[in-house]
């Protein structure tokens, strides 16, 4: 029997935590994943991966995996595949590369990264197939992103820079915590955010969770606010009104840090439009009990520091950016932008 070997490698299952994950193989077959053994600290915090990280060994092993390079060899959408090797591919590639070079058809070529290890964010892979596009020529690329987008253009107008983000330790400051959107027990940088969140309320945080399902996430909260899909911006508005109409709103900081509150606090009381955005208003349009609203807002005005977190669910809509722009807004009107545990957070 040959020794059992122990390959440290890195989860690249798409969310970006890139996990730490030990690959025990057996005679040249994964028989297990690991997590490596190491101590916790502050400087460098151990990853826990979930059970997705974990099910690589099923992944590798799967029947439906391609093994092989495939080549349509039929109608185009008819399906029709056939497996050629790697030296075939290459070359096939490399002849078609070389002949649209040739004919300085380079925009002729569509370059679009996917998920996984090729992602953008989380990964290095995009990064390295547009440097070897970046000196091959003028390729076509697509606008955007299929992850944030529309969080990342309402950052730039908002912010003037990248989607919000914090170190997920500082969660453990907070005393509020909204989950909006964001399922984090089971997507997109799990490991840490759960366990930050769950220290956060073993310490006192109250956790509510705003989303149209019942997801995982709510063994986190105290709370579950079901809501219509794609009425974010409603609901932020109603909260906003409720925070404006009973002096709840930090003036301080919005005449010291923000520029523009005026136009959207008459958006907020329906100066231009005639229809203030009263929680009754929003109750018709997102689900949610005006009651609920009334308490949402005040809640969320008064305890400190809250912090915001936004999923990228929300944003991916049509005017999607519009309730990224509502979360940064309302943070900023509560005073918990810039504080430790509260804030904006839509990354981590």
């Amino acid at each position: 029997m040959s020794p059992i070997e122990r390959i440290p490698f890195t989860c690249t299952l798409d969310c970006g935590s890139r996990c730490e994950l030990v690959a025990v193989v057996e005679d040249g077959r994964l028989v297990r994943v690991d997590t490596p053994p190491r101590e916790d600290s502050p400087e460098r915090p151990r990853l826990i991966p979930c059970v997705r990280g974990r099910a690589h060994r099923a992944l590798v092993g799967a029947r439906e995996r391609v093994g092989t390079p495939l080549k349509r060899n039929g109608p185009r959408g008819s399906g029709a595949f056939m497996p050629i090797s790697w030296g075939e591919a290459l070359d096939e590639i490399a002849g078609r590369l070389q002949n649209l070079a040739a004919r300085k058809a380079h925009s002729a070529l569509l370059h679009i990264t996917g998920a996984g290890s090729i992602s953008g964010r989380g990964f290095s892979g995009a990064s390295a197939s547009h440097r070897f596009f970046s000196f091959w020529g003028p390729v076509t690329v697509t606008v955007g992103n299929m992850s944030n987008h529309c969080a990342g253009i309402a950052a730039q107008w908002m912010l003037g820079g990248q989607v919000p983000a914090s170190d997920r330790a500082t969660l453990l400051d907070a005393r509020l915590i909204r989950l909006w959107g964001k399922n984090p027990a089971e997507t997109h940088m799990a490991p840490n955010t759960a366990h930050f969140i769950a220290g956060a309320r073993d310490r006192g945080a109250r956790v509510i969770l705003i989303d149209p399902r019942y997801t995982d996430s709510a063994i986190l909260a105290d709370e579950w606010v079901p809501i219509r899909p794609g009425t974010d911006a409603a609901l932020v508005a109603a909260m906003a009104y409720v925070m404006e109409t009973e002096g709840l709103v930090d003036r301080a900081f919005l005449e010291t840090h923000t520029l523009g509150y005026g136009p959207y606090r008459e958006y907020l009381l329906g100066v231009r439009d005639g229809q203030p955005k009263a929680p009754q208003w929003a109750e018709a349009i997102s689900g949610v009990p005006a009651e609920t609203i009334v308490r949402l807002g005040r809640e969320y005005a008064t305890v400190k520091p809250a912090c915001l977190l936004p999923g990228w669910g929300p944003q991916r809509t049509l005017y999607g950016e519009q309730a990224a722009r509502a979360f940064i807004t309302l943070a900023c009107m509560s005073g918990n932008m810039g504080l430790r545990g509260g804030g904006v957070a839509s990354v981590g």
